[in-house]
């Protein structure tokens, strides 16, 4: 399979979560593929023929995959059952001939999964051994500042631990509900005062965002980890009292995209989510939907517009 020499795999990444065709048909992946505002996929290694497929289109146009993974607890399964499961998995995208535009694994909220830092340590540790690619996990502002652990954490203040993060390579923290628009509701003032009582160089959205990502790698040992922003790209509920709507999205899109390019290396931008969970809560799949009579264009025009800018700029 020619391909474009999988053309993103040393640039910064555009890509949104679980746009992946184990959601869609293989008709509607490639459409959006083509629509020219994403190189980066997740493709779900739970599924892998449809996985399979998605990494062709991938290799065709050039972008890069992550292999998304079950985060690893051992209260669940030993080391050597999970890490066999994913040899598995692997050696099917080898013999397929499409493993070569994977560039390493994703994993989602670690510890809030059950997992322990030793389990963290343990499992990217043999994934770095085993494979030598990159591991991205994405963590919640819970792991990252201690609110809130995991359900066999007695205390309830589990928190990511620096001799955990050795092997991480590129790093990300989600929270989609801090409204970048000014001027901010009543609602968002009121949550900005209560964090700032405990945070006090927390001042806007902007400064809460730039805070917790400074903690994290504050944490991370690797300090050469690529950084990623995970901007809101679905409808729901926000600490400004209201829901996110286009304008929210294509603003907390923005806003995350400036403090990107503040960091000192910038991995890229992977927003959440194309896959809608409920109809409450809709995601890309049915704001870009082509037959949605409300389509986001703008928010697609923003993208594309992001998309431009870093897609041709080197990792470093």
């Amino acid at each position: 399979m020619q391909g474009k020499g999988y053309s993103a795999k040393n640039k910064l990444g555009l890509g949104v979560y679980n746009l992946d065709p184990i959601w869609l048909t293989f008709t509607e992946f490639d459409w959006y593929v083509d629509r020219g505002f994403t190189n980066n996929y997740i493709l779900n290694g739970a599924w892998i023929n449809s996985s399979i497929g998605g990494a062709e289109k991938v290799i065709e146009s050039g972008g890069q995959a992550w292999l998304g993974c079950p985060a690893f607890a051992s209260c669940n399964t030993t080391l050597s059952k999970y890490m066999e499961g994913l040899v598995a998995k692997v050696n099917k995208f080898k013999d397929a001939g499409v493993w070569d535009c994977f560039v390493g694994f994703n994993f989602d909220e670690p510890l809030l999964h059950r997992a322990t830092n030793q389990d963290l340590l343990d499992v990217t540790k043999a994934m770095h051994e085993e494979f030598g690619l990159r591991i991205f996990p994405v963590f919640s502002t819970q792991e990252v500042l201690g609110q809130k652990g995991n359900w066999n954490d007695p205390d309830g203040t589990l928190i990511l631990e620096s001799f955990a993060t050795e092997y991480l390579t590129d790093i990300a923290f989600d929270s989609y509900g801090y409204d970048y628009r000014q001027p901010p509701t009543q609602a968002m003032i009121e949550k900005l005062d209560a964090v700032r009582e405990k945070y006090p160089v927390v001042t806007d959205s902007a400064s809460y965002y730039r805070f917790v990502y400074d903690r994290l790698k504050e944490t991370v040992e690797n300090k050469n980890a690529y950084v990623w922003v995970v901007p809101c790209m679905y409808t729901t509920n926000t600490w400004a009292a209201v829901q996110s709507d286009e304008d929210y999205c294509i603003e907390h899109l923005k806003g995350l995209t400036s403090l990107l390019f503040e960091q000192q290396h910038p991995g890229g931008i992977m927003g959440y989510t194309f896959k809608s969970w409920n109809k409450k809560q809709p995601g890309l799949d049915f704001h870009l939907h082509r037959s949605n009579p409300n389509r986001w264009n703008k928010f697609e025009n923003a993208m594309r517009e992001i998309y431009d800018k870093i897609k041709d700029i080197d990792l470093k």
